[in-house]
């Protein structure tokens, strides 16, 4: 932008008669490939350009739309086509590709051992993702989504589970490569690495009527009134994955992620309640009976979101 307004401000200073001259030929480049040629009448830096065609139409156009300006003079004084392309084009990038801040909203959805040993579905997510100037720049995002939980109940054999949402943040990085030459539908891909704060939701499993639980070598207890649980835990853990956006129009933006992480949870198990063994009067266990674990869960998400670019 600074370039053109440069050499808009030159070749007005070099024309002082410029709106009264009608001996002109000069050519408007646009970025959309067009080619118009006639006399230029007025030009505002860094703002329009106004030239009348041969056939008396005047166009204005702003700076942003032009490509390149090849002022030419009938008596032969012309502006170097090369020169000036190459000086329009040392500062091009910056105004084809502007830096930007979207804000996003969409799905989660989990895959790998989230989806299948866990029984996460499909959730929402909330999010904000900046991108650098520049054809090759760098973007830096943040997201928050929230996952229920759908363990399976069987209230006909006296078994009934519960659980909380899966919540996490993802914090990621990474560098940003422009896909087109197009200002108005930008296609940027990037892969990204971060950070992810997640959360091992609390869950509850209730047993009445008798139901069985075999320990093996240990025995076989009937649960009269038994609630085996697990306290929600936190965990930090390493992500990698790719970011795929479209930007319409300056404004719309379109997204798709994958990111994979492995978290390990330290979990506390807890047994409470009434139970009878090998068959035997019933027992009341308290205090709980509690234990700890470790779990470590593959976590896998594909994101689609739909925002508004700042």
């Amino acid at each position: 932008m600074k370039t053109m307004g440069i050499l808009l401000c030159a070749f007005c200073l070099g024309t002082p008669a410029l709106q009264a001259q009608t001996g002109m030929n000069d050519r408007v480049f646009l970025k959309n490939g067009s080619i118009i040629r006639g006399a230029i009448l007025e030009m505002i830096p860094d703002s329009t350009v106004k030239i009348q065609t041969a056939d008396g139409n005047v166009f204005v156009f702003r700076v942003s739309e032009i490509d390149r300006i090849i002022p030419e003079r009938v008596a032969g004084k012309s502006l170097d086509e090369q020169q000036a392309r190459q000086e329009l084009d040392t500062d091009t990038e910056p105004e084809e590709y502007p830096g930007y801040l979207s804000l996003y909203a969409g799905t989660g959805i989990p895959t790998g051992d989230l989806s299948k040993d866990q029984s996460v579905k499909t959730g929402f997510l909330i999010g904000a993702r900046y991108v650098s100037p520049g054809r090759i720049g760098w973007t830096a995002e943040g997201t928050y989504f929230r996952n229920p939980v759908d363990l399976p109940s069987y209230p006909y054999a006296g078994i009934q589970e519960e659980s909380d949402a899966w919540t996490a943040v993802s914090l990621a990085a990474g560098v940003k490569f422009e896909l087109t030459d197009r200002a108005d539908f930008r296609v940027t891909l990037a892969p990204l690495l971060g950070i992810l704060f997640s959360t091992f939701p609390a869950q509850t499993m209730t047993m009445t009527g008798g139901v069985p639980i075999d320990f093996g070598g240990s025995g076989t207890i009937y649960a009269q009134n038994l609630v085996l649980s697990e306290t929600a835990t936190s965990a930090t853990s390493f992500m990698y994955g790719a970011a795929f956006d479209v930007l319409i129009a300056g404004r719309i933006s379109l997204g798709m992620r994958y990111f994979v992480s492995n978290p390990e949870y330290e979990v506390e198990q807890s047994i409470a309640g009434t139970a009878s063994v090998m068959g035997g009067p019933v027992v009341n266990i308290s205090p709980p009976v509690t234990g700890n674990g470790q779990a470590k869960v593959n976590t896998a998400f594909l994101f689609f979101h739909f925002g508004i670019a700042l």
